[in-house]
């Protein structure tokens, strides 16, 4: 298997491994993310990664397309600067699904509690984006050319496939895509609120060497060898 691909492999399952963790057990009505784990997996190696996440649903709001802005505007602003471009990683980003699965992910990263730091103050990012007077134009174009990217026959074949056995209706898609484009501010600032709860209340996943997992021994419930 090519080093690409086992990148994209291990990055998969890392985020399934956030997602799972943020799944509780029982749901109480008064918490509704009060069973959610923090587990570290010890691997020989001196990088390691780190996660949050939870689904929206989880923490009482709905999925709307503004957060699909909102992860592009953090994956290639302030994460991007903060844990590739400072923190040494060699990657990061925010990934919110259409069923409102949301995961924070560094990758191949040497500091993984300096990066679950970093997490926890992308809701103060993207208010000081909101509160300032850049325009969101050019984030509203980069997340329509993310989800609308040039297939190629087998590859739109693929996504029918995908969309099908997922549920996702013409109707959905075409939602999505009108939220997308009509974005504001106030919008953004909604989604502010999400983000926290997520980094407050969500799941925790730490894959990395012993060092990585001592630096966040407190913050993790159950480890696995």
């Amino acid at each position: 298997m090519c080093r690409k691909k086992r990148h994209i492999y291990i990055v998969m399952f890392f985020r399934m491994k956030i997602l799972i963790c943020s799944k509780p057990a029982v749901i109480d009505k008064f918490n509704l993310l009060a069973d959610t784990i923090r587990m570290g997996i010890r691997i020989p190696a001196e990088i390691g990664f780190a996660g949050k996440g939870a689904n929206i649903n989880l923490c009482g709001a709905t999925y709307h397309g503004a957060m699909k802005v909102a992860a592009r505007m953090l994956s290639y602003g302030y994460l991007w600067e903060s844990i590739r471009m400072k923190g040494g990683a060699y990657g990061a980003g925010l990934t919110v699904s259409g069923n409102g699965d949301v995961a924070f992910t560094s990758f191949r990263d040497p500091n993984a509690a300096n990066s679950l730091e970093i997490f926890d103050k992308a809701g103060a990012a993207l208010r000081a984006i909101c509160e300032s007077n850049e325009p969101l134009d050019r984030y509203i174009v980069s997340t329509i050319a993310s989800i609308e990217p040039l297939l190629s026959v087998r590859q739109k074949g693929i996504r029918a496939a995908q969309d099908y056995l997922g549920s996702v209706t013409w109707e959905r898609i075409c939602r999505e895509r009108s939220e997308i484009l009509c974005t504001t501010k106030e919008d953004l600032m909604r989604v502010i609120y999400v983000l926290n709860q997520v980094c407050e209340k969500g799941g925790v996943c730490v894959i990395g060497g012993k060092s990585s997992l001592d630096a966040v021994s407190t913050i993790l419930e159950q480890q696995e060898l």
